[in-house]
């Protein structure tokens, strides 16, 4: 779908809304929509940068020739008419250098010519230029101007009083004679001078023809002409752009420069709102925030941004540490192998206070002071309780980082990148923030909650039309979309109802509030209550290698991890335990759990010896606790349904159960790998289970016989078995 289309739906929808009542001043999206936020409907730029591009493309669409003809027309001083009229603009000009000494006004003459004329005229210029060059002395350098410090006779207005009387008439009347054009700077002025008292017989007057003298106009049209189109487009863009930023900008709600009481701070706006006349409102368009975080996660740990002083090295080496306290501060997985990058809370770690504190100590300071600002603007966008003052603050902190070194006004405008920064996160990130602080004075009750201005909540909405798809794609019929739009509301109503007093599990970690369970609770209907202490979460593993436990921990989001098992066995946080772990541990470590006070759901097989098994189950007893063997599929709805029409006599006694289990294993490879030993049970007990664990259930008493036969390859592991088991009122048979 094309950025044009997408546009056209919005403001279709926008355009209903307000012919039904509706005021809806924003709109948010992910980066696809970028150029919707940068950019209006008619094209016009919404940011600084966006209107420096739209400069420089003007500026290189015109032709050389017509850009010089304008250059020409540039900083022109009025026509003058007559001499006299030149006389006194060179004397206005000159005036304003004379220098006056112990409240004396100290002047002499210097004869010149004009445009190749015999007749000399008048020109004023300060004494203590001729003081100097006609007694060639040297003075001491006083309170020189920045204006004039390359320029050789830069101090000769700072003259002390005694150097004016020393001027000779003699040397006044030879200078008389001397030929200079008006055009002349100081500098060269000077050289002719010091000739004049060092090497008179060389300034002689010698009759000669005069040149063609070229006005400044003119040279300097010449020598711009010389310079290549790349170059005169960054100059001409240069001169036009602040024009053009003054249209810009008179066409924003707000001054170039806006105060907000409380705050030490002007803000210079970086981008204004559109305006949509048919609807006489203010747009604000922003890209969501969550995914303006999880870019800068990805963009800060795969290659960081180096023009700014951000090094993805920082994340890297805090991934290898652990806090005083032994835990670890962000996983490797998270930092170098960035799994899950659009996950938010992946993307929280990243900037966490943890990980800032970590750099600090490392002595990378850029990336923790970026840290604590992404970490806090984020802050502000989604957590509640924060003032709105602070929230101003907070945004502005990381505006101003944004902003810090970039030229504004200076050509070439950055391309696909500004400061190191993808162009589409850099302007995300500086629309969100000003258009968020600007949005203020539209609002009625001056105020709004911050968390709506994104996109999570639709993505969110839309999200349940997964769960309402037989096929869990989410992509839904035509026909269906009525009926899933319609119950996908119901479930945002009942979401956002504050009497509700039910409890919703929508997401792993609870974001809003969870309102407490009503303690009288004999009228309402308990069969839709879930408890929030009937929710069960996964809050620790354990493993022989840290490295491995931590590794399962990032991908799974859990929150501790062990590398004793022992230890982990006494945690009071942990209830039940699963173990997984190669067979022959199986029953050493449900020991150890049941001992720790764990309820256990162990892997198949528990073990492969029947006193094992009983030593297990009697110490389950013992301490009063829960212990399974992992058998899922007697869980399944199917084999509830099975019992229950067994139980019926829907089909009269079972006589014989054939059972066949079907799975894409190659047990030769099974055979060779060190994780399955003979004393695992072979393929018996590794899949043949399934089919024995379904005839018990069937008949629900043990066998009184059992008789197999199979093959048996390499490290005595059977491949093949073959069982009739019988009882004493039927014959079972199983393959597998």
């Amino acid at each position: 779908m094309t950025t044009d289309v997408m546009r056209n739906m919005v403001n279709d929808i926008l355009e209903k809304c307000y012919h039904g009542g509706l005021y809806v001043p924003v709109i948010s999206f992910d980066g696809q929509w970028y150029t919707i936020a940068v950019r209006s409907a008619n094209n016009e730029p919404l940011t600084i940068l966006q209107l420096m591009k739209d400069v420089y493309k003007q500026a290189r669409s015109i032709k050389k020739s017509d850009m010089l003809k304008h250059m020409k027309q540039i900083n022109l001083v009025p026509k003058l008419s007559n001499r006299e009229e030149v006389f006194e603009l060179i004397d206005n000009q000159v005036e304003d250098k004379i220098t006056i000494l112990n409240g004396k006004e100290v002047k002499t003459t210097i004869y010149t010519l004009w445009k190749k004329k015999e007749t000399p005229y008048l020109l004023h210029t300060s004494s203590t230029v001729a003081a100097l060059l006609f007694t060639n002395s040297t003075v001491e350098n006083k309170e020189i101007t920045e204006e004039h410090e390359n320029s050789r006779t830069e101090f000769l207005d700072n003259l002390p009083e005694n150097i004016a009387p020393l001027i000779e008439n003699d040397i006044l009347e030879q200078a008389q004679h001397i030929r200079f054009a008006v055009s002349w700077t100081k500098y060269k002025l000077s050289d002719l001078m010091f000739n004049l008292v060092n090497q008179p017989e060389v300034l002689m007057t010698r009759s000669r023809s005069m040149k063609n003298l070229y006005c400044l106009k003119t040279l300097c049209l010449m020598s711009i002409s010389k310079f290549p189109k790349d170059v005169l487009n960054i100059v001409y863009a240069e001169h036009i752009y602040p024009t053009e930023e003054l249209k810009w900008r008179n066409n924003m709600p707000f001054a170039q420069s806006t105060h907000i009481e409380g705050l030490n701070t002007n803000i210079q706006w970086y981008s204004k709102q559109e305006y949509v006349s048919n609807r006489f409102m203010h747009l604000f368009s922003l890209l969501d925030c969550h995914h303006l975080l999880t870019n800068a996660r990805i963009k800060c740990c795969s290659t960081g941004i180096v023009e700014a002083g951000i090094h993805s090295n920082a994340w890297s080496k805090v991934a290898r540490q652990t806090s005083k306290d032994g835990k670890e501060i962000i996983s490797s997985a998270l930092v170098d192998d960035l799994i899950d990058k659009q996950r938010n809370v992946y993307a929280q770690k990243t900037f966490s206070n943890e990980v800032e504190t970590a750099m600090t100590e490392n002595g990378d300071l850029e990336e923790a002071n970026f840290c604590k600002l992404i970490r806090e603007w984020y802050q502000a966008e989604d957590e509640p309780g924060i003032a709105t003052l602070e929230l101003c603050e907070r945004r502005l902190n990381l505006q101003n980082w944004l902003m810090d070194k970039i030229d504004i006004g200076k050509f070439p405008p950055p391309g696909r990148h500004v400061k190191g920064i993808p162009i589409v996160m850099f302007e995300g990130l500086m629309t969100n923030i000003e258009r968020r602080i600007q949005l203020f004075p539209f609002i009625k009750s001056g105020a709004y909650n911050v968390r709506v201005l994104g996109s999570l909540e639709s993505e969110n909405f839309f999200g349940q039309f997964q769960d309402l798809d037989p096929k869990g794609s989410g992509v839904l019929r035509p026909d269906d979309v009525s009926t899933a739009i319609s119950t996908a509301c119901e479930l945002t109503q009942a979401r956002f109802d504050p009497n509700r007093v039910f409890y919703m599990n929508t997401s792993r970690a609870k974001v809003y509030p969870v309102k407490e369970l009503e303690t009288n609770s004999e009228h309402l209907d308990t069969r839709n209550y879930v408890s929030p202490h009937q929710v069960n979460m996964i809050v620790a593993v354990v493993s022989r290698s840290m490295d491995s436990a931590k590794k399962f921990a990032s991908k799974f989001e859990i929150p501790k991890t062990y590398d004793s098992y022992e230890t982990f066995a006494n945690d009071p946080e942990i209830d039940v335990v699963y173990i997984g772990s190669v067979c022959t541990e199986h029953v050493r470590l449900t020991v150890i759990m049941l001992k720790g006070g764990k309820h256990v759901l162990c892997e198949k097989p528990c073990s492969i010896s029947a006193d094992e098994v009983k030593m297990v189950n009697n110490l389950a007893k013992e301490k009063n606790l829960f212990f399974m063997e992992g058998l899922w599929v007697r869980c399944f709805p199917t084999y509830k349904k099975i019992r229950e029409e067994l139980k019926a006599g829907t089909i009269g006694d079972p006589q014989m159960v054939s059972v066949r289990f079907c799975t894409p294993v190659d047990f030769h490879d099974l055979a060779g790998n060190k994780k399955y030993p003979s004393e695992t049970g072979g393929f018996l007990l590794e899949a043949g289970i399934y089919t024995v664990q379904f005839a018990l259930m069937v008949y629900g008493e043990m066998p009184v016989s059992i008789t197999a036969v199979g093959e048996v390859i390499e490290n005595e592991l059977d491949l093949k078995c073959f069982p009739d088991i019988d009882n004493a009122s039927a014959t079972w048979f199983s393959l597998a």
